[in-house]
């Protein structure tokens, strides 16, 4: 299946840092003077095809798999065209069908370069996805702040003509790309981490990593490493009378630090970590051998729910968080520490592609009172995202 991803150059398109994903994605194009230096967590840098109506230098020596030269008017600008195509050899021309479509769909004629190169690429790609376009009349256009709407461009007009090619399922926004993609392992692929995972462990064991201070890493990187939410979540909240769940505890995890009325770790591996020797169920904590997908069958329900460094340890991190929040009380609070890994970024105990992106849209059960985005402390490239979530 033949895909393409369209990168406006509407300020939207900085509305959160996707880079990553849109330089994972298989084809990406951009049009006229786009910019991604400055820019590259938000738009990323990958262009595969560009659109121009102009002899952007800036652009015309890069090495585009496919570049088009887009014109309103096709005979009046032949020459230039073909002066273009001399300093660009691969230069194509969009055909007139595509100018002669666009104009008529979109009730106007001259409509912008992103408008035409939509409605070309919905006849020879499976499937568009458009991100970063803006159709505010009046506003700067381009996120890098150097152009405004052209005058001869109508942004309700194309704003109409968007909705409806959204509308027939024509072209697909971006971010329903990432919502509705499925982040999930095969049975094989989670069994081969669960034994990498409990590798990990009984290595941390040998080295003699079992001591409290060690137990209490996870406490102490939510505390003093960067996480100002949790560290403003446990000053305000007395726990002492609550219920405490930890999800993919492992067998340390944060409940051995915290005074609670009812402190419980879940583990898919607790058996296994009990049996290598450790102490996973002192001060007062509860060990239950139970996978996140299967926190219900606990039969119980928690006043604060943790799942650090443990969601994209799991088999299905989105049937955990809809586990999660079945079982948190009415006015509860779920703390989440997850990694934000793209694919070359995941490895044999990181199997899985989790984005920001994704996340949101995972948690719209909750209420996200606070987030935030966060370097690994242990891989400074890696990225974590922060949350804490309420159940109204």
């Amino acid at each position: 299946m033949k895909e393409i991803l369209l990168i406006g150059n509407g300020p939207s398109a900085l509305s959160m840092e996707l880079g990553k994903e849109i330089d994972s994605f298989p084809i990406v194009a951009r049009f006229n003077r786009f910019l991604t230096s400055g820019f590259e967590k938000n738009v990323g840098t990958k262009c595969d095809v560009w659109i121009t109506c102009s002899e952007y230098l800036n652009h015309i020596e890069k090495a585009y798999s496919k570049v088009y030269f887009s014109s309103a008017n096709q005979k009046s600008s032949e020459e230039k065209f073909l002066a273009f195509k001399q300093k660009v050899e691969k230069a194509e021309k969009f055909p007139p069908w595509a100018w002669e479509g666009t104009e008529n769909k979109v009730g106007y004629t001259a409509p912008s370069t992103g408008a035409v190169a939509a409605f070309y690429f919905t006849h020879i790609y499976d499937k568009v996805y458009i991100y970063g376009f803006d159709f505010l009349c009046g506003a700067i256009h381009h996120y890098s702040d150097i152009g405004v709407v052209g005058p001869d461009h109508r942004p309700k007009l194309e704003l109409a003509f968007f909705t409806q090619l959204i509308a027939e399922g024509k072209i697909i926004p971006f971010h329903d790309y990432l919502n509705h993609k499925e982040v999930c392992l095969t049975p094989a692929d989670w069994n081969d981490s669960q034994r990498g995972e409990l590798s990990f462990w009984n290595g941390q064991l040998n080295q003699g990593n079992i001591e409290q201070e060690h137990r209490n890493y996870y406490y102490r990187h939510t505390l003093e490493d960067g996480c100002n939410i949790f560290a403003y979540f446990f000053m305000l909240c007395d726990l002492s009378d609550k219920v405490l769940i930890d999800v993919g505890s492992g067998p340390q995890g944060i409940l051995h630090s915290l005074k609670a009325k009812e402190k419980i770790a879940i583990d898919p591996l607790m058996k296994s970590f009990r049996d290598l020797g450790y102490g996973i169920e002192e001060n007062n904590v509860k060990a239950c051998a139970v996978s996140g997908e299967h926190l219900s069958d606990l039969l119980i329900t928690a006043d604060v729910i943790f799942c650090l460094n443990a969601l994209d340890h799991t088999q299905n991190p989105q049937k955990v968080l809809d586990e999660v929040y079945s079982v948190l009380n009415k006015g509860g609070y779920f703390l989440l520490q997850t990694d934000i890994r793209m694919p070359e970024e995941c490895d044999s105990l990181h199997k899985l592609h989790i984005t920001e992106a994704w996340l949101h849209n995972a948690l719209h059960k909750f209420k996200i009172e606070a987030y935030q985005i966060i370097s690994h402390q242990a891989e400074n490239t890696i990225m974590q995202f922060v949350a804490l979530c309420k159940k109204e």
